[in-house]
């Protein structure tokens, strides 16, 4: 990583963020009541989240808006970056042979304290800069996800791996690119004759592989990139996806938004907006057409 940076004592680091040095050694000294922890359950596993609190989290945006964003990432680290989209990532991989998806398990928890303190020495930070950035970016020695600095942290750690991989695959023609833990290889067959070298390369970096979502395909089976379509030579939602909120949205039309949910439909009306304006992210006449559907609702009240 190239040093664009160069933060020698927490004065200077306090004059880029622009907040007091007081405020900082505060926050780290008590960094332990910043965060609360809740369980969510996700495809039926429990999960704890910690959550930093509004003080920590003005605190945090900063160091990801004037330290972390500053360091330019390659075009195939697309994921939780400006500029980077889903679509994009997707684009990198369109009419290929082969497309081979892999996921690192559990990534987040797999960066430690130690890894993020080795990511802001290579930015130029001194140690005991580099120390009260850690302090304040991890939590119970890890990377803690949904906190605004750890998907740019995780991005930076990837960079070693991203060379690695940019060497093999320069070497077989083949297309590679990351979106936060998802992996993507594409290209000729050589593609799943390499799997093991790739998967070899990604344990030796510090991860592990999940052996559930290791998924390798050629062209004439339904090709997938971060859950879009790319066999027809532009990236798309797949058919079910839309063909089922189109369904729910003629419900709703039809029937009532009340017959096709059971939360309450002020949190069902946002999701539904949600997912419109992700399909318009992705194919603009399909998510123009559910938006008219939409239009068409009477939500009452």
């Amino acid at each position: 990583m190239e040093k664009i940076f160069s933060m020698n004592t927490i004065d200077e680091l306090v004059v880029r963020l622009g907040v007091s040095k007081i405020k900082l050694e505060d926050m780290v000294a008590n960094i332990k009541v910043h965060y609360k922890s809740r369980i969510i359950i996700k495809n039926k596993k429990k999960r704890r989240i910690d959550i930093p609190d509004a003080d920590l989290k003005k605190i945090q945006r900063l160091i990801n808006k004037r330290i972390l964003q500053k360091i330019n990432l390659p075009d195939t680290i697309q994921g939780s970056k400006k500029k980077g989209s889903i679509k994009k990532n997707a684009e990198l991989h369109l009419t290929q042979k082969v497309v081979g998806n892999l996921d690192i398990k559990d990534f987040f928890p797999s960066i430690t304290r130690a890894r993020v303190k080795s990511v802001f020495i290579e930015t130029g930070c001194s140690d005991i800069v580099a120390d009260m950035l850690v302090k304040l970016t991890t939590w119970r020695g890890v990377l803690p996800q949904g906190v605004p600095t750890s998907s740019s942290i995780a991005n930076l750690t990837l960079l070693n791996m991203d060379n690695r991989f940019k060497h093999l695959c320069e070497i077989h023609g083949l297309n590679y690119s990351f979106y936060v833990d998802d992996i993507t290889i594409s290209g000729n067959h050589r593609v799943e004759k390499l799997k093991k070298l790739f998967c070899k390369i990604i344990k030796q970096e510090g991860f592990d592989v999940n052996p559930d979502k290791i998924k390798f395909c050629d062209k004439s089976n339904r090709q997938s990139v971060t859950n879009l379509v790319v066999n027809s030579g532009k990236a798309n939602v797949p058919k079910e996806y839309y063909r089922l909120l189109r369904a729910i949205l003629h419900n709703c039309k039809k029937f009532g938004p009340s017959t096709q949910t059971q939360t309450d439909l002020q949190t069902f009306r946002r999701s539904l907006i949600g997912k419109i304006n992700y399909v318009l992210t992705i194919n603009r006449n399909k998510g123009s057409m559910l938006l008219k559907e939409f239009d068409g609702i009477q939500w009452g009240g």
